[in-house]
């Protein structure tokens, strides 16, 4: 993605940052997934060695990057979804311009 800089230059800029984190009490792990890409929606592809665990997608997204919440105005939501039980090479589709934490558990 190219964004253009304090000094009017344009710079090529990675638009998905990905941390991988574990527990230290239970087992499971949990990627934060910031999507800074305003219209593109990319899939993620998981690879771990787990077995038996349940996938769950948190995230916040509004339409676009200029949306807020204020008082009586809402565009950015909170969302959960389910993706299921675990298999090797999963795909989990992010939304534009979003903060994901995919929670294997």
């Amino acid at each position: 993605m190219k964004v253009t800089d304090k000094n009017e230059k344009e710079i090529e800029l990675a638009s998905l940052d990905i941390l991988v984190t574990k527990w230290s009490d239970k087992s499971g792990i949990a990627l934060s997934v910031i999507n800074k890409h305003p219209e593109e929606s990319p899939t993620i592809h998981l690879s771990f060695s787990t077995a038996n665990k349940k996938v769950m997608l948190y995230g916040i997204s509004g339409d676009s990057p200029d949306v807020y919440n204020d008082v009586d105005k809402n565009n950015v939501t909170i969302f959960e979804k389910d993706l299921g039980e675990f298999v090797p090479h999963m795909k989990v589709k992010v939304k534009p311009h979003s903060l994901n934490i995919v929670q294997i558990v």
